[in-house]
């Protein structure tokens, strides 16, 4: 992997974390962060140029950007290293701030033959990737119910975007994933009750032309942290602990719990992304998938206002 060379912009929240990885990966060539002393701080802790001005860390030479600032500025940092030539991105979730500017800067990577990349890093647990294998191996028979529950509680801090794409949009995209469907429709409900800016608690119930349903429960105020996924079928229940990467399959005559080794979600998708710039693929969860995840995401926000529930 010491061939490719990967900048990280942004290094609050989770872009520390990329930058840890891909160092770990000895693919991490430069950073850059707004923030001067954050930008020296973390160039210096891996040895690599720390910059406050993209494009000049487009310049340095990267092949590869992670893009971890805040989701308003995504698309404008994206075309800036678009601009300087670098031909792989991976954007942080929700991808862009709206639906419209997703597909603008899709078309405009097309164009400029620039892979996208989102962030869902759900895709990457152990967990989640055995609940999809379970399910096409038809071991709970056909599923009728999905039901995720990404729960804990956050302090007021400067989001630019609600629950519903901050948070909901993980589970939005894995029911996608696992399901292989998308909702023909979607009603919610949403309301702030510690938060000022933004919605702060959601509940999502998606239906699908198949008489599936699927029903999302996310929030910024309950005490105890939960990542779990529920799987109902025709012949039993699939229950997975994303925390702990734990998936539980309970059916009429047993309750088992396959072996997993824990594995960090993070390494295996810049692991991805990294394989993929060497051998010139496209990587997944592609803008695509960000921009499905972003439709139904506006929808369900259109749909807590509204009252009603939204076709797609």
């Amino acid at each position: 992997m010491a061939g490719v060379r990967a900048g990280v912009v942004g290094l609050g929240g989770f872009g520390k974390h990329h930058a840890r990885v891909l160092n770990d990966m000895g693919a991490l060539a430069a950073v850059c962060d707004i923030v001067d002393e954050k930008a020296k701080l973390y160039g210096v802790k891996y040895h690599v140029e720390g910059f406050t001005d993209v494009q000049k860390m487009a310049d340095a030479g990267i092949d590869v950007a992670v893009v971890a600032t805040p989701t308003v500025t995504h698309a404008k940092v994206a075309y800036q290293l678009m601009e300087k030539g670098v031909k792989y991105l991976m954007l942080e979730k929700p991808f862009t701030i709206t639906l419209s500017e997703a597909k603008e800067l899709s078309a405009k990577a097309e164009t400029e033959g620039v892979e996208l990349m989102v962030g869902f890093i759900e895709r990457f647990n152990q967990a989640v990737v055995a609940t999809k294998e379970l399910i096409g191996k038809q071991e709970i028979g056909t599923p009728i119910l999905y039901f995720t529950s990404r729960v804990g509680r956050w302090p007021e801090q400067i989001f630019d975007v609600g629950v519903v794409k901050d948070t909901a949009i993980h589970d939005i995209d894995l029911l996608s994933y696992i399901s292989e469907e998308r909702p023909s429709q979607v009603y919610a409900t949403t309301g702030r009750l510690v938060h000022h800016r933004h919605e702060d608690y959601a509940n999502i119930i998606m239906t699908y032309s198949s008489g599936k349903v699927a029903i999302i429960e996310a929030n910024w105020l309950t005490p105890r942290k939960t990542r779990k996924v529920n799987v109902t079928g025709t012949e039993g229940v699939i229950e997975a602990d994303l925390m702990q990467q734990a998936t539980t399959i309970m059916k009429q005559n047993e309750t088992r719990m396959p072996n997993m080794a824990f594995k960090e979600p993070l390494q295996l998708e810049l692991q991805h992304l990294i394989e993929c710039v060497e051998r010139n693929a496209s990587p997944r969860p592609s803008e695509e998938d960000a921009i499905a995840a972003l439709e139904i995401a506006e929808a369900a926000l259109n749909s807590s206002s509204m009252g009603t529930p939204i076709k797609l």
